[in-house]
């Protein structure tokens, strides 16, 4: 976590200790949900909170035409909540015409990442 973010850490130096103080990192990161660029500095023997990130496949039903995603769940419900990411316009393109080409033929799934009370659709498979 940066700056309360969740984050993919991109970068990570360590400078050495000073005249008043102790070690420091220096810590990059991307956030998993924007892709926006966080960084954060603390000495060395600070504690860093880590979040729990979950990746869950669902069976996609249908996408309607706000780009909402209708996801099968394991007990047979629909989650209806999620839309594709529109921030990333290549995995949209590449989802939407996923669903397009293989909605009649076959089984498309898409990829869903969580976290801190959020989620994103992140890849899809055709099955």
């Amino acid at each position: 976590m940066l700056k309360g973010f969740p984050c993919k850490v991109t970068d990570y130096s360590t400078a050495k200790p000073g005249k008043h103080g102790s070690a420091k990192a220096s810590i990059v990161g991307l956030d998993i949900f924007t892709g926006k660029k966080y960084e954060d500095s603390m000495p060395t023997s600070a504690n860093v909170m880590i979040p729990i990130v979950n990746k869950i496949e669902y069976e996609v039903a249908d996408i309607d035409e706000d780009d909402f995603v209708s996801l099968i769940q394991d007990d047979g419900s629909l989650k209806s909540d999620l839309k594709l990411p529109g921030n990333d316009e290549e995995v949209y393109k590449e989802l939407k015409a996923m669903w397009e080409n293989n909605k009649d033929n076959g089984q498309v799934f898409f990829s869903i990442i969580s976290a801190v009370g959020q989620e994103k659709i992140v890849s899809g498979r055709v099955k």
